[in-house]
């Protein structure tokens, strides 16, 4: 069974894997040194879930307490759970040393889990998001191809360096260049950025869960753009501004940041 897969069948399990007041929220946010696969919470507390296929190990616990860290230093309270077909007791006593949690989905329990959520082999082949959670878009690194900030800036004119300014001395965001765009990711959610080659602001459609959502962007002059994927057969969404749109930008963002702020507050929610 592919990673994939597993996290198919537990992001539709989620009460059966964690608990029956736990829920998804969100899928695949990024943060330095990973991707988190979910992001579940029980209206207490979030949690991280790391999903493994096959026998879970040390370094995947490892893995999990560098995301919970990262959050932690940021200022999020959040847990760290490790899932897996299989979780060997030294890993499981090393995991509760260390604060997280484990849990064991054997691959019957997943065959289980398939039947009774009714998962059809084209959902359990398609898109591993769910419909309604958040998607963080796991940021891109650009590689060699990667500009510093302070580079990026040389590119912008001067309303939207002093955009890009004001943002980056927020807490829990980074802003990733490359030689073309630059993207703001916000406690692992990309929400949007700056095509400098051919200026244009851009939202990303990884927190419009909802019509009315889409309509407050839409609101501060943005366009809704789709693209076909070839590929996968999937519609990539997004949402598009003029450059000369700072307050729109600005506006945008900010009603980004507090659903994101929302998310890591389950008690507000």
């Amino acid at each position: 069974m592919k990673e994939r897969t597993l996290e198919i069948i537990v992001a539709n399990s989620i009460p059966d894997v964690f608990g029956p007041a736990f829920r998804l929220v969100a899928q695949q946010l990024s943060c330095p040194g990973g991707r988190i696969d979910l992001l579940v919470t029980d209206g207490m507390k979030n949690w991280i879930a790391e999903l493994k296929r096959g026998q879970a190990n040390r370094n995947a616990v490892d893995q999990v307490l560098r995301y919970v860290n990262h959050y932690r230093s940021i200022g999020e309270a959040v847990g760290g759970w490790v899932v897996a077909h299989e979780v060997p007791a030294h890993v499981a006593d090393y995991a509760t040393a260390h604060g997280i949690k484990t849990t064991a989905v054997p691959v019957a329990m997943c065959e289980r889990l398939i039947a009774s959520s009714d998962l059809s082999q084209e959902t359990l082949s398609g898109v591993r998001i769910q419909a309604g959670v958040v998607k963080g878009g796991g940021a891109m690194r650009f590689g060699k191809n990667a500009v510093s900030f302070e580079d990026a800036l040389l590119s912008m004119d001067e309303d939207c360096t002093a955009f890009f300014k004001e943002i980056d001395a927020r807490p829990g965001i980074e802003i990733i260049s490359g030689a073309m765009q630059s993207t703001i990711v916000y406690k692992g959610v990309k929400v949007g950025g700056l095509r400098r080659n051919n200026p244009v602001f851009y939202i990303l459609s990884g927190l419009v869960v909802d019509r009315e959502t889409e309509d407050t962007i839409l609101n501060h002059g943005f366009r809704k753009r789709l693209k076909q994927s070839k590929s996968d057969h999937h519609q990539h969404i997004w949402y598009e501004s003029k450059v000369s749109n700072v307050r729109g930008m600005q506006a945008a963002c900010s009603d980004q940041f507090g659903r994101i702020d929302r998310i890591f507050s389950p008690k507000s929610q």
